[in-house]
């Protein structure tokens, strides 16, 4: 199994290795450091109280989605093709979500627009 599944964040591994390098607000520090997420995970502590932490993995589909899940705790430092991906996933948050949406236009639609902008 391990073979297998490399170092995928969970249980989809990618073609691909990253090295993740990602800062953890102060306030989610201690969370972060006190929970094994990842076999390959490492951090550092900086001075202002936040933490650098990093590790290795193949593909990037599921940490996305755990980058998303510590919301604005979470800045995605390296790769590029992470922050880029967590940006696209946010703005598509954000058009269903924003304040001038309200519920009122329909999502899709709100979307188009929002990539064509990109």
């Amino acid at each position: 199994m391990e073979k297998h599944l490399g170092n995928a964040w969970r249980m989809i591994r990618g073609n691909t290795t990253y090295q993740v390098e990602l800062r953890f607000a102060k306030d989610f520090a201690e969370t972060i450091t006190d929970t094994i997420w990842h076999p390959t995970q490492a951090h550092q502590n900086e001075p202002d109280g936040s933490i650098v932490w990093t590790c290795t993995v193949d593909g990037l589909d599921e940490i996305v989605w755990w980058v998303l899940s510590m919301g604005a705790h979470c800045t995605v430092l390296q790769p590029p093709e992470l922050a880029q991906r967590v940006q696209k996933e946010a703005a598509q948050m954000l058009a269903l979500y924003g304040d001038e949406n309200h519920g009122q236009e329909a999502p899709e639609k709100k979307m188009a627009t929002l990539v064509t902008k990109q």
